[in-house]
């Protein structure tokens, strides 16, 4: 009786691990290499995101925490925001 269970056990691993020996999907990573190096479109997310930005990075987004483990406080984002303004300016000037 105890016999039985051996062999079904065994046939279930084997089973189980035929899964695992399966060879990766050689058309979905071709695909993924095309993609990778065709050409960007010119209506690209990029292009798009530059489109708005005059000089510099853009605007530096608040620190909106102020909980007992704040990163920032509400004095800190507008010190950050005067200076990307000012640097945003100097960096206006010097392009015309």
């Amino acid at each position: 009786m105890n016999k039985l269970p051996v062999p079904l056990f065994a046939a279930s691993a084997l089973l189980a691990s035929l899964s695992a020996q399966a060879g990766p999907d050689w058309a979905a990573i071709e695909h993924a290499r095309q993609a990778k190096h065709a050409p960007p479109l010119p209506g690209d997310g990029e292009a798009l995101a530059n489109a708005g930005r005059l000089c510099g990075a853009p605007a530096p987004l608040p620190w909106l925490d102020h909980g007992p483990r704040a990163q920032g406080t509400p004095q800190q984002n507008r010190a950050r925001q005067a200076r990307h303004e000012a640097e945003r300016k100097s960096c206006e000037g010097a392009a015309q």
